[in-house]
């Protein structure tokens, strides 16, 4: 039986769904294991494709996102990384990237280490486009490192291509040897007041609280 025009409509107005006045809450999943948890404000915009209304937010030079990629699995490279401009600059938010399926190398054995890689930031102007975040962190695959310097070394690249107002990595890897070691990087903005550094860190104790619930 052939679908009704008024079947049609109704597709057609379920796949038109306006964002304005809302707010887009945590657990939003990314490919490549990466999960999106954000806190935006949507009061409405240019329409954006799919039929869902943007809030201004607009590409910094994306690439990657909808077009077939090329995975690398060792050296890690910043450039990778895209951006695009924040939606909300006027407003406090923060977001908070969990890749949950994050693997690497022991530097001196080569046996694989595994883990979980959460990042956390209150963006300034920038904001770090999930796609490529996963092709940059993928490339840690068969690199070798040991996890300090790695947490490390994500918070740096993220900090070089985002200056963020506030950002931290921490990461929660299995344990080796009866040992886990779990590394936090923290990166305030230069200059940044101990006043807005506290409102920052209070923020992202409300992110950390939601992402509890998901995790």
């Amino acid at each position: 039986m052939g679908s009704s025009s008024a079947d049609n409509q109704t597709a057609t107005d379920a796949s038109d769904i306006k964002a304005s006045g809302t707010e887009a809450s945590s657990g939003v999943r990314a490919s490549g294991g990466i999960k999106a948890s954000v806190s935006i404000k949507a009061p409405g915009g240019s329409r954006a494709s799919g039929g869902i209304k943007a809030s201004g937010a607009k590409a910094s030079g994306i690439k990657a996102l909808g077009r077939p990629s090329q995975y690398r699995y060792d050296q890690p490279d910043p450039d990778v990384l895209e951006t695009f401009y924040n939606p909300e600059p006027g407003s406090p938010w923060a977001v908070s990237l969990l890749c949950s399926e994050f693997t690497s190398l022991c530097p001196v054995t080569g046996q694989p280490d595994y883990g979980r890689l959460r990042i956390e930031y209150v963006p300034d102007q920038l904001c770090v486009e999930s796609k490529s975040l996963k092709l940059y962190l993928v490339a840690y695959r068969n690199h070798g490192t040991f996890h300090e310097a790695c947490v490390n070394q994500v918070a740096d690249d993220l900090c070089g291509k985002l200056s963020p107002r506030y950002l931290r990595v921490y990461g929660d890897f299995h344990p080796r040897g009866g040992i886990a070691i779990r590394p936090l990087a923290v990166r305030p903005a230069p200059g940044l007041s101990q006043e807005e550094e506290a409102r920052c860190v209070a923020l992202l104790g409300q992110v950390a609280s939601f992402a509890g619930l998901s995790d």
